[in-house]
């Protein structure tokens, strides 16, 4: 009798047999990279590599929306910062923005810099970069900025308004109803087809509505905005916010004209600083009493002599060039000065005016201070046991291990072959597992591992996705799950928290 699998199943073993070479595809790209590899081989690998993360993207979302039409779709509860989210989703799409030409954006509001929420980062995320990349893709020339602001602040939660605005040719009438659909793709201004599968704006859709929000779309010709409200539980740990220092209040930007400028300024003065805005340098800038001067490479440029000569004379911290990565002749022009890369992100301009003694950071809520664990410094008296059924995986995660300086790295090809390598070998110092394996999966081969009295960490390393992890893995299964392809500081900050410490360190 043949065995009908559940819809949930099929979207899980699709999920993970798509990832797994994927993921042994973006760490092998990873492996490469660290050689001493020709120009034009690197960047024939950097583009190998945007093209598997590509992707991967596109199978996530794939899946997402059969979640989403299965009513599948989990939500984890985990403490994280809106402002990183925000930051990270600028940063994905700033290279196709600049590109073309197209100014893109964030405007944070500092009421909720440094302050931490409780929800889903990766459901938050998936809805803003869609949000993101829909306004990049459809602006051919102007702006596109993704605004956070706090709406209404409660005594355990915060309502936050997020929207993304872009100067493009809007949307038709008769599309707006249908631009939500599950891939449907609208024309671009040009009549080409846009790149991705179209499933982005459904995803942001769904996962609002199963968060109790909704999308609202607001087109006209001159452009589009999207935004939605949400209740975001605040978090019980530390929180922090940036406060101006005292009498130091003065920031001069030299620069053109642009709404990156502006949202500079605006976040400049939101801090209580005093922001003046000049688009051109002179010699009165040598005189100036400012804390700190920004001034775009362009401007710079076009009078040398008043800039050298400011790089000579004033503090480091009191001085920045504004460029980008698409103007690599700059590095010349910022040399003895601080560089600041666009897109201008609020975390930089907090560490520009701290550095500036123009504000500080100040601590609410819980003081207790964590320590950040730090890897030993000789791993080579280590043994890790590192435990996949694919060869791939093996490769990329045992050279990751030998990289980072461990000696001793052994290999199991399944749970069971796992749990007979910890009975041979009972100086393993940790176990990293994959979880979908023959014979014995992950979890069953950790427990046996243990019922044989083993009392070593076993860190789950696994292709499934976040949603899945949380569907499939119990909490008591592993001291930490780790999801493919493994980055290195990923990895080097799981096993610096569960390397055990003992008389091999030195």
């Amino acid at each position: 009798m043949i065995k009908t699998m559940q819809p949930q199943a099929d979207i899980n073993v699709m999920s993970h047999e798509i990832r797994t070479p994927l993921n042994g595809l973006v760490g092998l790209l990873a492996m490469l990279k660290e050689y001493e590899l020709p120009e034009p081989a690197m960047q024939l690998l950097e583009r190998m590599d945007i093209s598997a993360e590509t992707l991967l993207g596109v199978l996530h979302n794939t899946i997402e929306v059969q979640r989403i039409q299965n009513n599948q779709v989990v939500f984890s509860q985990r403490e994280f910062s809106l402002l990183e989210i925000a930051e990270n989703c600028v940063r994905m799409y700033s290279a196709d923005a600049e590109s073309k030409g197209v100014e893109l954006g964030l405007q944070f509001d500092p009421r909720l810099i440094g302050k931490s929420f409780i929800g889903d980062s990766e459901r938050l995320t998936q809805v803003m970069s869609a949000l993101v990349s829909n306004a990049t893709k459809f602006t051919q020339h102007g702006t596109a900025v993704l605004t956070v602001a706090l709406k209404k602040e409660k005594v355990t939660s915060s309502q936050i308004v997020v929207k993304v605005t872009d100067s493009g040719a809007g949307i038709e009438p008769h599309e707006l109803n249908k631009i939500c659909a599950p891939y449907y793709q609208t024309a671009l201004p040009d009549g080409s087809r846009p790149s991705g599968t179209g499933a982005g704006l459904y995803i942001a859709d769904g996962l609002l509505r199963l968060m109790a929000s909704q999308l609202v779309i607001d087109s006209a010709p001159s452009g589009s905005s999207f935004s939605f409200t949400l209740d975001l539980p605040a978090s019980h740990g530390t929180q922090q916010s940036w406060v101006a220092t005292g009498p130091a209040t003065q920031v001069n930007i030299y620069a053109p004209a642009s709404a990156q400028i502006e949202l500079l300024m605006m976040s400049l003065s939101r801090w209580g600083l005093q922001a003046e805005r000049f688009g051109e340098l002179t010699a009165e800038a040598l005189h100036s009493s400012a804390s700190l001067n920004l001034i775009d490479y362009r401007v710079a440029a076009a009078n040398l002599v008043v800039f050298r000569k400011m790089v000579e004379t004033l503090p480091r911290q009191a001085l920045c060039l504004l460029t980008s990565e698409f103007e690599p002749a700059t590095a010349l022009l910022a040399k003895g000065t601080q560089q600041w890369l666009a897109p201008y992100l609020p975390s930089a301009l907090c560490k520009l005016c701290q550095e500036a003694d123009l504000i500080k950071l100040e601590q609410h809520g819980a003081t207790e201070t964590t320590h950040t664990p730090q890897l030993p410094t000789d791993l080579s008296p280590y043994s890790i046991l590192c435990v996949d059924d694919s060869p791939t995986n093996l490769i990329v995660l045992v050279g990751a291990l030998t990289k980072l300086g461990f000696n001793k790295v052994l290999r199991a090809a399944d749970g069971q072959q796992a749990v007979e390598v910890m009975l041979e070998h009972l100086e393993v110092d940790l176990v990293l597992m994959d979880f979908h394996m023959p014979r014995l999966n992950g979890a069953e081969a950790a427990r046996k591992i243990r019922e044989n009295g083993a009392s070593v960490p076993i860190l789950g390393v696994t292709a499934l996705s976040e949603a899945d992890i949380n569907n499939q893995i119990s909490d008591t299964d592993f001291e930490q799950v780790i999801t493919k392809p493994v980055r290195s500081e990923t990895l080097q900050t799981a096993l610096a928290r569960w390397l055990p410490r003992h008389s091999k360190d030195v």
